[in-house]
């Protein structure tokens, strides 16, 4: 135990895991996997050192609770968002189109609307440029789900199966709005002359951008 570490307070084990969590997001979604270590880590989580094996087993247990904590966190929405599109689905009267519309600019939402999901889309942009132990995990339980449902929709709209090539080409194409108005930000804000985008403007962009597209199909 170093000097450092022993100038540290105990604190609980929840708190511990918590703290480790919270820094873990921060710091690999800013830097990547390979960039942090564990004397990193703990420094920016306020804790021992020894913390990081203790309650995690390593480095890789902390991002892959970091990874866990991030679909547990965005889940509930995102599973209302698709529990709300599969309702409409099912209605004899479906408009397609305008459900489409409704997820595509929920989940612009849920990323863009804030900083905390910008942070949390930073983890998921290194995950899907770099796979890792954590990929199948958030494949699992937050891009599956997501595709498979813009799939059922943009097949509905189309008249084509939804694991066709075309439908899951088309299912990507709407979701790739998600990316534009977070990955390119920046552009966009340096465009426009604006510190921050106006979300209520880009929201309404979203949706008037996928309904023109969807009546298109």
């Amino acid at each position: 135990m170093s000097a450092n570490d022993r100038a540290l307070p105990e604190v609980p084990g929840e708190a511990t895991r918590a703290r480790l969590v919270a820094a873990g997001l921060e710091l690999f979604g800013g830097v990547g996997y390979e960039a942090v270590t564990t004397r990193l880590l703990a420094a920016r989580a306020g804790v021992n050192q020894a913390a990081i094996p203790y309650h995690f087993g390593g480095k890789q247990g902390v991002y892959l609770a970091v990874a866990q904590h991030l679909c547990d966190t965005n889940g509930d929405r995102i599973r209302q968002a698709i529990a709300t599109a599969r309702a409409g689905l099912d209605a004899p009267d479906a408009d397609v189109g305008t459900l489409l519309a409704d997820f595509i600019v929920a989940c612009v939402d849920i990323v863009a609307g804030s900083e905390q999901g910008l942070l949390h889309y930073a983890f998921f942009v290194r995950e899907q440029l770099a796979p890792s132990a954590a990929f199948d995990m958030i494949f699992d339980q937050m891009l599956l789900p997501v595709h498979q449902l813009v799939c059922d929709l943009v097949a509905r709209l189309k008249g084509l199966p939804p694991d066709a090539e075309a439908t899951m080409l088309l299912a990507h194409a709407f979701l790739a709005q998600v990316s534009g108005f977070v990955t390119g930000r920046r552009l966009l804000q340096r465009r426009l002359q604006v510190e921050t985008l106006d979300l209520t403007a880009v929201l309404d962009t979203v949706r008037y951008f996928s309904i023109a597209a969807a009546r298109g199909l």
